[in-house]
């Protein structure tokens, strides 16, 4: 029998995030030595507290409430007014993920999305699935977008047609694929730009607790709370990225309206979020101490890490952008277009596959974040480790020097990259 499939659906192929991991995972099972920098999945235990949490609410099997728990939404707004945002509980949607309440997101709001690039690989076939049309915004060479690429993109949304559609940037920070963060400056422009522009911001801040230089990343809320909606959840900075947890906080100005098509979406496709789950979140949006300082000691073994990487690949001649957040390095290869060429490399596709048949690193593709298939660069992610015996190693105060000791398949895996890479640097003309 054959069958017909929608034809949006047609097009768009496995997560490669999740892909790489089966793949990777697959290799091991059959003994091969795989530095695993493909999968972003933050390696440390939920905090005991959590689990408990959990464990103790696992009787709780009656449907929750469309929009989420009362007592966790009202928690969400409490924890986020210590960090200088402003909502309240109504303006707050749980869903299983925050990826799912994205994708909602893009149904409900009609317009066009402006997608800077590089970006999350799952941000442009979710708008494709709804039929949304995306404008790309072009970014520097810190791959963040500037107020003059984000004013282009909106007149080339306004030139296809689009003029007098709703506006819509994705923003993402601290940045996946990159590990970049705006700065406030940074932000206020972009603001700035959105208010003239009228522009609706959905700031995916899932990684706003991963931060470098403080408790959580600047915000472009800050700047323009009445045009942003908020995402974020438990999988990152709380290491729970299987108890499919996630949020999204509305402007009061647009939380009647979104949030009554939010709850006609949910109720119609997943009910509510499990149950022991939301309860278990109630705990870990409680802004208890032992919790909150349990997450910086993760956030500062992914900068440990992180900066580790970076050093050792500008040491093997692999460019290689600073990091402010998140667990992700972005190196490219692009000064070796030519050696690549010459070894039939010709796009990033087939740059990672090479580098995992012949170097056993398991890396990204540049083109799965949007750019083009011939600009050589990677995603790494910098989690290939134990984060069991990280914090607890770092709780007994174990020097930055030792934990990478601990953690060998990031020396390794940056090893078996750069010699990879220096089999054609040592042809390189004088």
């Amino acid at each position: 029998m054959h069958i017909k499939i929608n034809d949006r659906i047609s097009g768009v192929k496995e997560s490669a995030t999740l892909a790489i991991n089966e793949r990777a995972m697959a290799l091991r099972e059959q003994g091969k030595t795989i530095f695993h920098f493909g999968f972003g999945q933050s390696p440390f235990p939920v905090h005991p507290l959590i689990v408990k949490a959990l464990i103790a609410n696992s009787h709780r099997k009656a449907y929750l409430p469309t929009l989420g728990l009362p007592e966790l939404r009202a928690n969400l707004a409490t924890y986020y007014s210590n960090r200088g945002y402003a909502w309240e509980p109504q303006h707050i949607v749980i869903g299983p993920g925050s990826k799912e309440l994205l994708f909602d997101l893009f149904y409900l709001l009609s317009g066009v999305l402006l997608l800077p690039v590089p970006s999350w690989v799952s941000y442009y076939p979710q708008a494709h699935l709804v039929g949304k049309d995306v404008v790309p915004v072009a970014s520097n060479s810190h791959y963040k977008i500037t107020p003059e690429a984000l004013i282009e993109s909106v007149a080339k949304a306004r030139s296809l047609g689009k003029n007098g559609e709703q506006l819509i940037l994705l923003l993402n920070s601290p940045n996946n694929p990159s590990g970049g963060a705006y700065a406030e400056t940074e932000l206020k422009a972009l603001a700035e730009v959105a208010r003239q522009n009228d522009i609706i911001i959905i700031a995916d801040e899932i990684y706003a607790e991963v931060s470098y230089d403080s408790d959580i990343a600047p915000s472009i809320y800050k700047y323009i709370p009445e045009n942003t909606i908020v995402t974020g959840g438990l999988s990152k900075a709380f290491s729970a990225g299987g108890y499919r947890l996630g949020f999204l906080a509305m402007p009061p100005q647009i939380s009647e309206q979104l949030s009554s098509g939010l709850k006609a979406m949910i109720s119609e496709t997943f009910s509510c979020v499990s149950a022991p789950i939301q309860y278990a979140a109630v705990t870990a949006y409680s802004d208890d101490s032992e919790i909150n300082e349990y997450v910086q000691l993760c956030s500062e073994i992914h900068r440990i890490m992180g900066r580790h990487i970076q050093k050792l690949l500008l040491e093997y001649n692999i460019n290689c952008p600073d990091i402010m957040g998140a667990f992700y390095l972005f190196p490219d290869f692009n000064q070796y277009k030519e050696q690549l060429l010459m070894r039939s490399i010709k796009d990033s596709m087939t740059l990672c596959e090479r580098i995992l048949e012949e170097a056993g690193v398991a890396l990204l593709p540049a083109q799965d974040f949007g750019l083009p298939d011939d600009y050589y660069a990677c995603r790494l992610a910098s989690v290939d480790y134990d984060g069991e015996l990280l914090i607890e190693s770092k709780k007994l105060g174990a020097s930055d020097a030792e934990l990478v000791e601990l953690a060998p398949n990031v020396t390794k895996g940056c090893v078996a990259l750069g010699e990879w890479v220096g089999e054609w640097v040592a042809q390189l003309p004088k």
